[in-house]
């Protein structure tokens, strides 16, 4: 175990829409919509789980499941 569970330990990445009317240089758009389902999907909720287990033995992160 890298240290002891605690709520308070707990670090919580996440990504957020844009929305592009409040800014006045343009977005990508199409990009972040990329990034955001390539982010979400099992293929890459599947890497961050296994990251880290082959060198900690655990993996230190913990993808959530979207709400």
């Amino acid at each position: 175990m890298l240290s002891k569970p605690s709520p308070a330990l707990g670090v919580v990445h996440s990504i957020l829409q844009l929305d592009p009317t409040r800014f006045e240089r343009a977005l990508e758009i199409e990009g972040a919509k990329a990034l955001e389902q390539f982010l979400v999907s099992p293929e890459a909720q599947a890497r961050i789980a296994a990251f880290g287990v082959d060198r900690f033995g655990e993996a230190p992160f913990a993808p959530r499941t979207r709400p």
